[in-house]
């Protein structure tokens, strides 16, 4: 029976209006929210994974990412399924404190039938990272302006998302134009490049690409694995054999590392013993040392050449040790794991 995942790692989706967020979400869980807010910015939903290894109810959280000269990377036809995102005039503000990105604090209306198909205006609300929203004014020139590229990837900057970018495992990018968005994705980059994330990058276009080789390559070279959402039906794979399309999204999904590291946990381990990773390399590298000076009496066959590899091993920990901060310690944990492990297979 595959174990529980109490408490996983999120998913991040997000992308400008009328990119397909709610096209693609429906895709991947086969369901949609209950009450769909008119700005999907703080939506959630949840998707069920299970392997012949593990199951867990994943969280998806939704934010909408603000176009970089306003006029919109996605300029398709309109989204089918709830995808109603026609309008940024205001903006749900970003409440951190809440422990979800969007979490909106306007009051919020399920969308009639209506809703779904036409433009519907937005309750106009400030977009800040931790002060109330101001009241509405009742003209237009008084409402506050929508949030910039720039803005928004500041607020995720900000000491005060550490906490939510800590708890994604997954961020997933929707876009209905025809190559990449480059400001997007650039603005993702530094993101995840600002918390040392270390899961799924996956950047989704819902609208034919002019070169899907030259998409692949620009979201590659932003840390993203392009995934044409409409490449073939389920169960078909690419001329490679490799599954394609959503088949592809669930199964970067699925080999994911989606358990959570509290940082509780992170503090109580840095503090045992010899003080967190600088304490691990010195216990490593001292096992190290007693198992080569017996090798140095062993004169049976092939001792001098184990003895070449244990003092390789032990150089390969020193170089961990001696990187400090420049290199996270989960970063410095997996390379000094992988020298031991490789050591005990020989």
């Amino acid at each position: 029976m595959p174990a529980t995942i109490s408490n996983p790692r999120r998913i991040l989706l997000v992308g400008p209006r009328r990119s397909g967020k709610l096209t693609f979400l429906k895709a991947l869980t086969d369901s949609l929210p209950p009450n769909i807010p008119e700005s999907h910015a703080g939506l959630s939903h949840e998707l069920k994974l299970e392997t012949q290894y593990y199951s867990a109810d994943v969280g998806v959280w939704v934010d909408e990412m603000p176009e970089e000269d306003g006029d919109g990377d996605g300029k398709g036809e309109g989204e089918g399924e709830g995808e109603g995102e026609d309008v940024e005039k205001g903006r749900q503000k970003i409440a951190w404190s809440e422990g979800e990105p969007g979490n909106p604090t306007t009051e919020e209306k399920a969308p009639t039938t209506a809703d779904m198909d036409e433009p519907v205006p937005l309750p106009t609300a400030s977009f800040q990272a931790s002060t109330p929203s101001s009241t509405p004014s009742s003209t237009p020139e008084h409402e506050p302006a929508p949030p910039t590229l720039k803005e928004w990837t500041s607020t995720y900057l900000s000491p005060l998302a550490t906490e939510v970018l800590q708890a994604l495992g997954c961020i997933i990018l929707t876009y209905r134009c025809a190559s990449p968005p480059i400001p997007l994705l650039r603005s993702l980059q530094k993101i995840t490049t600002n918390t040392a994330f270390d899961g799924v990058c996956l950047a989704v276009s819902l609208a034919p690409q002019t070169s899907p080789e030259a998409a692949g390559d620009t979201c590659l070279h932003y840390g993203f694995e392009w995934v044409d959402f409409n490449s073939g039906r389920r169960g078909v794979r690419n001329e490679f054999g490799e599954p394609a399309g959503m088949d592809r999204v669930r199964e970067a999904l699925e080999a994911n590392d989606w358990t959570s590291d509290p940082a509780e946990e992170r503090e109580e381990a840095e503090g045992e013993g010899l003080e967190g990773i600088g304490g691990e390399m010195e216990r490593e590298m001292a096992a190290l040392r007693l198992a080569l000076d017996a090798e140095e009496g062993d004169e049976g066959e092939g001792g001098e050449e184990d003895v070449e590899k244990l003092e390789a091993v032990m150089a390969r920990l020193l170089m961990v040790k001696d990187m400090g901060d420049s290199v996270s310690k989960e970063e410095r944990r997996r390379i000094a794991a992988k020298a031991v492990a490789e050591l005990m297979k020989s």
